[in-house]
């Protein structure tokens, strides 16, 4: 984390991106079909009431920012859309531009349905949220984000986090009451933020400047979102055959006064969850059919896939094997790439007899304009894979998916290692 006086040294080298961009106001409701919206040119001027400093309004200058998900309360995908709106709302009258929360989640729900939110067709994989900021909002201009959360021990605060991507963050926070209506509480409190002053410590407890909370009553039964809100649902057969696999699906069901459930993924902080639309949706119509909530408002969580373990050789050797590159390890110029972690080459190898140094071979990826693998070719010059070990890889690259490629690059490069050692 940078101090607000050096952030604005950093931003004096920033990036061109384009000036006119959208904001909240004034634009008109969001479109379905795609990411199209009226832009409006913002000339940031600090406020005294904002609660920001004159420094970072300098700073984040004409650098346009998202509203991160507001998933720390007991909130509807509806309620957190609201929250970040009045964020959004707050931050555009102290000066900075605010890309539109409405048009950015609407182009994320698409991206994690494996739609290319341009043109609404399948395309590539299910993106988590991370991934498709990156591979979708970034290209629109957003150069920084603002992740609000509330925090409760013995008391309650908001917290605020406001980053220009690589370049530092800042920390503001002020009291927070969960027991009010939050919505109110909310455009209460975010003018009143005030600096943490941790400029070169990172994270809210390291902070010099510690704000006082809200006290929290024990045994509150509030908006907060404790850990114990959530419980093991009944549905977990029905869940896993909807294909989920590695992460948790953790989802909020709403009962009305009549009996009827409605359904939806649920906004939880503090949990790795499933991120694809069509396992989620899958999962709520066997959460409706087979829960039976009492509560106005519940959660329950339902465990994925176990993850990829050390496999073993049909005499008892053990397999290491991986594949690596996807989007974090891939050499420049190359395509990203996604397999899911609970996927795993290691039964390939099963059955291997004898032990193996580590060694690994190339593979190069050539993907179509879906996002699928057309061709699969293995440079293994050194004989590294049998045959039978080559087929059963190969199929599993095809498995692979790039992320809607916008055009050329459209290869990957995977690297392919393998380890067998005694038990």
């Amino acid at each position: 984390m940078l101090l607000a006086c050096g952030l604005v040294a950093a931003c004096g080298s920033k990036p061109a991106v384009p000036r006119d961009l959208p904001t909240l106001s004034g634009d008109p409701p969001p479109s379905d079909a795609g990411t199209t919206t009226t832009t409006t040119t913002v000339t940031p001027v600090a406020r005294a009431s904002s609660g920001l400093t004159p420094e970072l309004i300098a700073a984040v200058g004409k650098r346009p920012l998202i509203i991160e998900d507001f998933t720390s309360l007991r909130l509807s995908a509806s309620e957190r859309l609201r929250a970040q709106s009045r964020i959004a709302e707050w931050a555009t009258a102290s000066g900075l531009i605010i890309l539109p929360p409405d048009v950015v989640e609407a182009t994320l729900r698409k991206a994690a349905a494996g739609l290319d939110p341009t043109t609404g067709k399948t395309c590539g994989p299910a993106l988590e949220r991370a991934y498709a900021i990156e591979r979708w909002i970034v290209p629109t201009g957003a150069e920084g984000s603002i992740l609000a959360r509330v925090d409760c021990e013995d008391s309650c605060t908001i917290q605020l986090e406001i980053k220009l991507f690589a370049l530092g963050t800042e920390f503001y926070s002020a009291p927070f009451d969960p027991a009010q209506p939050w919505e109110q509480e909310l455009v209460r409190r975010l003018p009143t933020v005030i600096d943490n002053g941790g400029h070169e410590r990172y994270g809210h407890l390291n902070n010099p400047v510690r704000v006082a909370g809200v006290p929290r009553a024990a045994k509150a039964t509030d908006w907060y979102f404790d850990d114990a809100a959530i419980v093991a649902g009944r549905a977990a057969t029905e869940v896993l055959a909807c294909g989920a696999m590695d992460r948790a699906v953790v989802l909020m069901l709403d009962r009305a006064d009549n009996g009827a459930t409605t359904c939806e993924t649920a906004g939880a902080p503090n949990y790795v969850a499933e991120y694809d639309a069509r396992i989620n949706a899958c999962a709520c119509a066997a959460a409706i059919k087979l829960e039976h909530p009492t509560a106005k408002r519940s959660y329950v969580q339902y465990p994925g896939q176990p993850r990829a373990g050390d496999e073993t050789t049909k005499n008892g050797k053990r397999i290491s094997a991986s594949l690596i590159g996807g989007n974090e390890y891939r050499p420049r110029g190359t395509a990203p790439w996604i397999l899911r972690e609970s996927d795993s080459i290691a039964p390939c190898f099963v059955g291997r007899t004898t032990e193996t140094a580590a060694d690994e071979v190339n593979a190069t990826l050539e993907f179509d304009q879906t996002g699928s693998v057309t061709k699969v070719t293995i440079g293994d010059l050194k004989g590294m894979l049998h045959p039978d070990e080559r087929a059963c890889v190969t199929k599993k690259l095809k498995t692979i998916r790039t992320p809607c490629p916008a055009g050329p690059p459209l290869t990957g490069q995977v690297r392919i290692t393998l380890e067998v050692r005694g038990p």
